[in-house]
C-alpha cells in the first residue's frame, strides 16, 4: 500500500487541494490494488484449467478420507425437516447422554432395526449432529453383499490409517502408497491414539468376530471415543455385550400419514376426498418410510378410481402386502 501511494503522489499536480489530492490517492491506491486481484484471479484459474480431471474409480476412493472432511462428502441433512427424526434423534440423545455419564474411554452403540425403517437416515443425522464434538470422525457404510469378516477387520483398519496418513502427508491422485498390514494398527496408534474419535460403521453384522474386529480398531482410539454400529439385528450386539442400542422402529400413524402425503399430494394434509385411500395406503405399506415414499409416488397424480382399483388389487393378494407393493409399483415403472 505504501508504495502505491508514493508511485501515484508525484502523478498529482502540485496546485491540486488537499481534499482532492487525497482522493486521488485513496482512488490509485485502490486501482493497484483491483490490478493485483485480476492478476491473482488468472493465475488462479490458469492452474484449474491445466488440472486433470478426476477419473470416476479415483472419486470412488475418496469416499474414504479423513474424518474431518469426510462430512463435506456425507450428505447434509436436515433432519428437523424428516417426518417423525425429531423424536428419533432425542430418543438416541438420551442414550448418547448416559453413555457419556457411564464411559471415560470407548463408549458403543448399536442402532438396529428392520429393513427400509430408516436405520442410516438416522445414524447420518446422528453422526452430523455430533461430529463436530470429536477431533477425528469417520464414517463407513458397506454393502450387505460385501460385509465379510474381512470387511470388518483388516480393510477397515487399512481405510482409517489411510485417511490418517492422506491428512499428514497429502497423497497425491495417482499415486499408491504401499504399506504393509502390520503397520496400519501402528499408523492408528500414532495418529488416533490420543485422540477423541466417533467412529460409525453401518454393516450387516452377522458373526461376533465381525464386532470383535471392529471393537479392537476402535480401542486404539484415545478416550472419550465413541463407536456406533448400525445393524439390522441386534443378536450380535448382545451378545457381544453392547449395552446401549436404540431400536429404530416403524412411523407412528400419524407421521406415516403426513409423510405419505408430502409425497403424494406434495403437502402436509391430505386431501378431504384421498383421506379414507391414504389410510388404507399407510396399512398397505406398513408405515416403513422407503415404502411409503415409493407408493405415494407411484399414486401421485392418480384419479380416485385409479386408487381404489390399485388399492384393491394390493388387499386382495394374499402375499406380504409391503413385498406386494415394492414388486408390483416396480413392475409398474418397468
Amino acid at each position: 500500500m505504501a508504495e502505491a501511494i508514493s508511485y501515484c503522489y508525484w502523478t498529482i499536480p502540485e496546485k491540486t487541494g488537499f481534499l482532492t489530492k487525497g482522493i486521488m490517492l485513496v482512488r490509485a491506491a485502490f486501482r493497484k490494488i483491483a490490478g493485483r486481484i485480476m492478476y491473482a484471479e488468472k493465475l488462479i484459474s490458469d492452474v484449474n484449467s491445466s488440472t486433470p480431471a478426476r477419473s470416476p474409480a479415483y472419486v470412488q476412493k475418496e469416499k474414504y478420507v479423513t474424518g474431518n472432511e469426510l462430512s463435506q462428502l456425507v450428505p447434509s441433512i436436515d433432519f428437523d425437516s424428516l417426518v417423525g427424526m425429531d423424536r428419533q434423534m432425542k430418543a438416541v440423545d438420551a442414550l448418547l447422554l448416559n453413555m457419556d455419564s457411564e464411559e471415560d474411554g470407548l463408549g458403543e452403540m448399536g442402532i438396529c432395526g428392520g429393513e427400509r425403517v430408516g436405520k442410516t437416515t438416522l445414524a447420518r443425522c446422528v453422526y452430523q449432529k455430533i461430529s463436530p464434538q470429536f477431533q477425528d470422525h469417520y464414517y463407513f457404510e458397506y454393502e450387505t453383499a460385501h460385509s465379510s469378516l474381512g470387511i470388518g477387520s483388516t480393510c477397515l483398519l487399512e481405510k482409517i490409517a489411510r485417511a490418517g496418513l492422506s491428512e499428514k502427508v497429502a497423497v497425491r491422485p495417482g499415486k499408491v502408497v504401499k504399506l504393509e498390514l502390520e503397520r496400519f494398527g501402528e499408523l492408528v496408534n500414532a495418529n488416533l491414539g490420543h485422540r477423541k474419535v466417533l467412529l460409525i460403521v453401518d454393516i450387516h453384522l452377522n458373526a461376533t468376530g465381525q464386532l470383535e474386529n471392529i471393537r479392537n480398531i476402535a480401542r486404539r482410539f484415545g478416550p472419550g471415543s465413541r463407536l456406533i454400529y448400525v445393524t439390522q439385528s441386534n443378536r450380535v450386539l448382545l451378545k457381544c455385550g453392547v449395552k446401549h442400542l436404540y431400536k429404530v422402529e416403524t412411523l407412528r400413524y400419524d407421521e406415516a400419514l403426513q409423510l405419505f402425503s408430502q409425497v403424494a399430494f406434495k403437502q402436509e394434509h391430505v386431501p378431504r376426498e384421498y383421506f379414507r385411500l391414504s389410510i388404507r395406503s399407510v396399512l398397505i405399506t406398513g408405515r416403513i418410510p422407503l415404502t411409503l415414499k415409493v407408493f405415494g409416488s407411484f399414486l401421485r397424480g392418480k384419479t380416485v378410481s385409479e386408487w381404489e382399483s390399485e388399492l384393491c388389487r394390493l388387499e386382495a393378494s394374499q402375499d406380504n402386502c409391503v413385498a406386494k407393493v415394492s414388486s408390483y409399483i416396480g413392475n409398474a415403472f418397468s
